[in-house]
């Protein structure tokens, strides 16, 4: 089977039109029946995004939220990864690999040390150089667009790691500083 062409696009947050995050949410829609109805977002807004077309269909999806975090003490800085997804009519075509590596390659070029998300996807990443973290979690902790408060514990096997600039990955408290992706 011929592998399809497909254009990729970043595109900052702010620059997101209406009509863009309607075609953003209908696609998580696709790809998480319990996504939240009339949202383009889970939390928070990301700081930009990566989308893949299809001629004008949108068929790949990955969120970035940068941001520092505190690692055992150290204050780095990260990408953190949300609502990432392809279609499923274009699952098994190497979209999600592609997306990953574009972003990893960014964060490279933009000295950011980790990359980090929350999966039950986990063997996906794996496959990818990425690990789990057993570190002790702290994060602000919100639920239908309201703050409940702090929370912090483990989070066993679904929080997982890339390093892409210097810094070690270090034992200790991950503060996400802000909300979990």
């Amino acid at each position: 089977m011929k592998k399809a062409k497909y254009i990729l696009h970043r595109r900052e947050e702010y620059q997101i039109e209406p009509s863009l995050h309607t075609r953003i949410h209908d696609l998580l829609k696709r790809c998480f029946s319990e996504y939240p109805a009339g949202r383009s977002y889970y939390q928070q807004v990301p700081t930009f995004r990566h989308l893949v077309y299809d001629q004008q269909r949108l068929v790949g999806h990955l969120a970035i939220e940068y941001r520092m975090i505190n690692l055992a003490g150290a204050i780095v800085p990260i990408f953190g990864i949300s609502d990432f997804c392809v279609d499923p009519d274009y699952q098994s075509q190497h979209i999600a690999t592609d997306l990953l590596e574009r972003v990893e390659a960014e964060a490279r070029d933009r000295h950011i040390d980790f990359i980090i998300l929350a999966t039950t996807e986990q063997s996906f990443y794996e496959k990818r150089g990425y690990q789990h973290s057993d570190n002790p979690c702290r994060w602000l902790l919100l639920t239908r667009q309201q703050t409940l408060g702090v929370a912090q514990r483990r989070i066993e096997r679904g929080i997982m790691v890339k390093a892409t600039g210097n810094q070690p990955w270090m034992e200790g408290l991950l503060d996400f500083l802000g909300p979990m992706f």
